[in-house]
């Protein structure tokens, strides 16, 4: 029987298969890869020409690829450039500074004016204030001297009449003055006083503000005084005589409306002369306080006119 025909692939007729030498080395060196064993089979083979050439072609080629990239050359600058480049960049700098310094004091001034446009309308309120306080304190003066003269005509009373009563009541109270600082505790809190420029309106303002600021304690103690001598008078008038009066009174004070012309009213001796004796305190502290405000009122319009001459407000 004749042997299977192993299967495979039909050879192309007149087609041999290559057949590929490999040297192997002689001192059982370990095998190198390809290029290196051509390389290494190159030096075996000393007659090939062409292996021997390649790596000269490969350095020629890369040594005139590198000398292709050349550096441009820079033409050096004298010293007169550089100083002229300096002297350009400190100008544009200075220029800026002055630019940005130009406009903080255009600013500045904008401010100041606006200060004092407002400064000019509080001194406008506070002497309006002072003004009308000022009848008040006349008024209180004068019930004052009043009382004074009732009981010096009736020494020992131990009953008051309904005018006698009213003034009494009229001689604890007039009015309490309060500054307008909204401008100044503005320019207290935000550093504004510094834009002043006016040396003069500087000085007059730091003694009105002065002012004010001595005239605080006395305030205090003015209104210590009067509470003492409200609280005095309760002890002395007999509550019993005015409770209809209390009654019918609708009002934030007891008007002269309620209290009928013939009511009497009992009074302790015990505390008139105290009372008298504090009475006549107060009509000297309230003698002083007038004046005090008086001159202050002064001071508020002599202030108002120089800030309207200095910076050339108009009246409104």
């Amino acid at each position: 029987m004749s042997e299977p025909k192993k299967k495979g692939r039909n050879k192309e007729p007149g087609v041999r298969k290559a057949e590929v030498s490999i040297p192997m080395p002689e001192d059982n060196s370990p095998m190198l890869p390809f290029d290196g064993l051509r390389a290494g089979s190159a030096q075996h083979n000393n007659e090939d020409p062409e292996i021997k050439e390649r790596p000269t072609a490969n350095h020629k080629l890369q040594t005139e690829l590198m000398e292709v990239h050349h550096h441009p050359e820079v033409e050096k600058k004298g010293f007169k450039e550089y100083l002229l480049e300096g002297l350009m960049i400190f100008l544009a700098v200075f220029m800026g500074f002055v630019a940005e310094n130009i406009r903080e004091r255009i600013s500045d001034h904008e401010h100041e004016r606006q200060y004092m446009e407002s400064l000019v309308k509080d001194l406008a309120a506070d002497t309006t204030n002072l003004k009308i306080g000022f009848p008040m304190k006349d008024q209180r003066l004068k019930a004052i001297d009043s009382v004074f003269l009732f009981f010096e005509t009736h020494p020992g009373v131990k009953v008051i009449t309904s005018d006698a009563y009213r003034q009494m009541r009229r001689a604890t109270w007039d009015r309490l003055y309060i500054r307008n600082t909204g401008t100044i505790n503005q320019l207290r809190n935000s550093g504004g006083l510094r834009l002043i420029r006016k040396q003069n309106v500087r000085d007059s303002l730091a003694s009105y503000d002065w002012l004010w600021d001595r005239f605080a304690y006395y305030s205090d103690m003015y209104q210590n005084n009067q509470h003492n001598e409200e609280a005095l008078l309760e002890k002395m008038l007999d509550g019993n005589d005015l409770v209809h009066a209390y009654r019918i009174n609708q009002k934030t004070s007891l008007q002269n409306k309620v209290l009928a012309t013939s009511t009497t009213i009992r009074i302790d001796p015990v505390y008139v002369s105290e009372w008298l004796n504090m009475l006549n305190w107060q009509k000297i502290i309230t003698l002083q306080d007038e004046r005090r405000y008086k001159d202050l009122e002064i001071k508020a319009a002599g202030l108002s006119r120089m800030i309207k001459n200095e910076y050339d407000l108009k009246d409104e």
